[in-house]
């Protein structure tokens, strides 16, 4: 009975570590994702910004 019980218990603590794993793990993921994606549109608005005020510099114009 007792060997039983310890299996169940190991059992559920190896589900559990690997769900809350998986969870994390996919979590992780996300952020990153979404990171990546913050990342490049930040980089495509810093581009866009940077020709729109380079082409709208009144020093450009005098040179």
């Amino acid at each position: 009975m007792k060997k039983l019980m310890f299996v169940s218990c190991f059992l559920l603590s190896l589900f559990f570590q690997t769900h809350v794993f998986a969870k994390t793990k996919v979590f992780q993921m996300e952020k990153q994702a979404m990171f990546t994606l913050e990342m490049r549109s930040f980089q495509t608005n810093r581009r866009l910004n940077s020709t729109r005020t380079y082409k709208k510099s009144p020093l450009v114009s005098t040179l």
